[in-house]
């Protein structure tokens, strides 16, 4: 019957467009844990402690006992007991742990239900309350995240617990010396429930391919959030009962005091020092652990810093005075500044995980536009992981007194852990495209729907198979190459196909107008390679041959029917980038694949940048960028304007992913969850066409690439496990209320782009040369 009820609610969800589905996605904001629990704390600071002290104890109490809930009975979300269920929009990352009861309503229970339950509050505000209740709930099963069951749960006991909690506190107020029992009580309680969800077992189902449906050591994440709320509150109350004993009973001017200080010290303890909590303590004493200091914070710090403040007169309060300011000072500048005192938080958001990918979609988007009908889709792809270009004897070897990873494949070809990861891409958009209604399943594509087209290099043939194996496992799918083998196509090969004396000139004084700072600013990326590979143990190095990589030394060479090129220190230093970040992807200990250096992310980010400016400088200019991406712009187009094509793969380079997106004019974009800033190896620039109810075909552009444990990891690649996806926006064109472009205005971008081309031919082409072309 749930499931059922949910089919009917996602078929009216479909139907009746997304204006009351996003509403009901914004109710849900206000019963997350951080904005609950601000409000709460607001209440218990400034308008009432008392009415705040219940709302926090009842809460406290009833999260423990949802999360206990969950742990025992180890109900899976929707859409894993029924394929059908598609939770709204990207929903589904934040419906993280088991489903009943839902922690959401049962946070609308306590809150908004808690306070409707009081008859010291006015009878409006309550109805308005129990309205906000019964929006939250609801909204649960509207947008597919929970079942009818699950938020009838969360609502009952949220309620129960709550009145209980009127009645406690009756109690403990007649009997104030034994509020000692029901902390100690309580704190127990949390703790045998951390130990239990700790210890239990858990439900292990597969799914056809093998693979664990959900990892219950994951699920009781959330349990153990509750575990470290709970014993935070309880403990912060007895000590504040015993010797704060603050009073809500001040001025408006203290009230708004109080919020100006208190507020941006929750956010810098909840948003800095708790996810760093996380990071240094491992496990689930790790997640109590920050859950605990945020409570704490409420329940007690911050009341005890402002019982410091209240004799004005004293001189022991005037400096209190100063150091809570400079303190909250210090904590407002690491808020607006993260990072500079404690490293940000990694997201949890998926609801299962194959060899740590849910920590990799935090940002991942969705490729799926709601309302419209997808009817056509291009990828343009760089190839997956390949072996450095260069083998033995090669400035790679010359440059380090360490021997390079062991690869699988040849200089310059993909490996097999390339293929792999380029195969579940391709299952990922054989299932996407199946959602779509694009693909039928087992779609065996009639003749000219389906076009794989690769460079004639290896690696780019070899990428183009395995994507096929598995986008299309069973059509015996032809990959379409031209020229001769392991040579560079015209289509592909980002050459210069014109060239004057003065456009070089001019395009090389351009490139440097535009990168000189950015070639510049990196001098400490150089300083952070050359002690990486230890280049000043290198053979290199004792002959004299290389003394260290400089940022002046860099000559752009351009000539007609010749890549962009370059030579010094940028150039070596790129080889080095280029076959680190490659093994680093190859070598499962990260310490090996730095030469016995321990890297930090942030080191690694170092690391790639040189290459994603050695590529800014060669491929995106002005001047450079419709000239070497000439052929392919003229490719792209004309498949989005094929008739009867569905599905278009080209395979290619990462030059001529940024040259086309430069060409193009793109927005400056920021690539989460990976090292490679720009182009991560086996991304893709996805253009999709797609039918409004309006009847007008509309176009995205969205950049698709695994991220950084994705590709170390190779986990399989699903519409739950997916990889990251980041919309491209394009300044020049007008995108509509869902941020997508109509076609023709796309279409007429790329002829702008193609024509640009023949401006730049025609502005450095002489009158004589023009004569004698002609």
């Amino acid at each position: 019957m749930d499931i059922q009820i949910l089919l009917l609610l996602q078929q009216f969800r479909d139907g009746a467009g997304s204006i009351f589905a996003d509403f009901l996605a914004k109710m849900t904001f206000l019963a997350e844990i951080n904005t609950v629990l601000v409000i709460m704390a607001v209440i218990y600071w400034c308008v009432s402690k008392e009415i705040g002290t219940y709302l926090l104890m009842g809460w406290s109490g009833n999260r423990l006992v949802n999360g206990l809930l969950k742990v025992s009975v180890c109900a899976y979300r929707p859409w894993i007991r029924d394929s059908r269920i598609i939770p709204y929009k990207d929903l589904m990352k934040t419906a993280t742990g088991y489903s009943f009861p839902s922690g959401h309503t049962t946070n609308a229970a306590t809150l908004y239900g808690g306070a409707a339950i009081r008859k010291d509050i006015p009878r409006t505000v309550r109805i308005i309350l129990a309205c906000i209740l019964a929006l939250v709930a609801f909204s649960r099963i509207y947008l597919g995240v929970h079942t009818p069951q699950d938020i009838l749960a969360g609502t009952v006991f949220g309620l129960l617990i709550m009145w209980l909690t009127l009645k406690l506190m009756a109690w403990v107020d007649s009997h104030p010396e034994k509020d000692w029992i029901v902390a100690c009580a309580g704190i127990a309680a949390a703790g045998a429930i951390a130990i239990y969800a700790a210890f239990k077992s858990y439900p292990v189902d597969y799914d056809n391919a093998g693979n664990i449906i959900v990892d219950g050591a994951k699920m009781a994440v959330d349990t153990y959030k509750n575990v470290g709320l709970c014993a935070a509150f309880l403990t912060g109350w007895i000590l504040e009962r015993r010797y704060v004993r603050f009073s809500t009973d001040i001025s408006n001017t203290e009230k708004l005091a109080r919020l100006v200080i208190g507020l941006p010290g929750y956010y810098a303890v909840s948003l800095i020092l708790a996810p760093s909590l996380r990071e240094w303590i491992p496990g689930p004493a790790g997640v109590i652990t920050a859950y605990f200091i945020q409570m704490f914070f409420v329940s007690f710090i911050f009341p005890w810093c402002v019982k410091l403040t209240e004799n004005a007169d004293s001189p022991s309060a005037k400096t209190h005075r100063v150091w809570i300011t400079v303190i909250s000072l210090v904590l407002i500048a690491a808020l607006l500044v993260p990072g500079i005192v404690f490293p940000a938080e990694k997201e949890s958001t998926a609801q299962t995980d194959n060899a740590g990918s849910s920590d990799d979609l935090t940002a991942a988007g969705n490729l799926s536009r709601d309302g419209y009908e997808l009817e056509q889709v291009v990828v343009l792809s760089r190839h997956n992981i390949r072996a450095p270009l260069s083998g033995k004897g090669s400035v790679l070897q010359s440059l380090t007194p360490h021997e390079w990873f062991a690869w699988s494949s040849n200089a310059s070809e993909l490996s097999l852990r390339g293929g792999v990861l380029e195969t579940e891409m391709g299952q990922y958009f054989r299932k996407w495209l199946e959602s779509e209604g694009l693909f039928p399943e087992n779609y065996h594509p009639e003749e000219g729907e389906v076009r794989i087209y690769a460079n004639s290099k290896q690696r780019t043939i070899a990428t183009s198979e395995y994507f096929v194996s598995g986008l299309l496992p069973t059509a015996n799918i032809s990959i379409e190459t031209h020229g001769e083998y392991d040579k560079m196509n015209p289509v592909f090969n980002p050459q210069l196909t014109f060239v004057s004396p003065e456009y070089a000139k001019d395009a090389t004084d351009q490139i440097w107008e535009f990168y000189t700072d950015d070639v510049n600013e990196l001098a400490d990326n150089f300083e952070l390679l050359t002690e990486v590979v230890d280049m000043e143990d290198s053979e290199a190095w004792k002959k004299g041959e290389v003394k260290g990589l400089r940022v002046d030394d860099t000559d752009i060479i351009l000539n007609v029917d010749c890549e962009p090129e370059m030579t010094g220190s940028l150039k070596n230093a790129c080889s080095l980038s280029d076959a680190l970040i490659l093994q680093y992807y190859e070598e499962s200990d990260p310490v090996k694949a730095a030469f016995g250096h321990e890297l930090s992310d942030e080191q690694w980010k170092q690391i790639s940048e040189i290459k994603d400016v050695y590529g800014d400088v060669l491929f995106t200019a002005p001047l450079i960028a419709p000239n070497v991406a000439h052929p392919l712009l003229e490719e792209i187009r004309s498949e989005l304007t094929t008739k009867g094509r569905v599905f278009t793969f080209l395979c290619g380079h990462d030059s001529n992913i940024g040259s086309v997106l430069a060409a193009l004019g793109a927005d400056d974009y920021e690539l989460p969850d990976t090292i490679e800033g720009k182009t991560p190896i086996g991304s893709k620039i996805v253009f999709c066409r797609w039918r409004g109810t309006d009847g007008k075909i509309y176009c995205t552009v969205d950049m698709v690439y695994q991220t950084t444990k994705q590709l170390q990891g190779t986990p399989l690649l699903d519409l739950e496990n997916h990889p990251c996806i980041v919309p491209l926006h394009f300044s020049s064109l007008t995108a509509n209320d869902d941020g997508m472009y109509e076609e023709q205005e796309l279409l007429d971008l790329f002829e702008k782009s193609i024509a640009e081309y023949d401006r730049i031919v025609e502005d450095y082409t002489s009158e004589d040369e023009a004569e004698d072309a002609a």
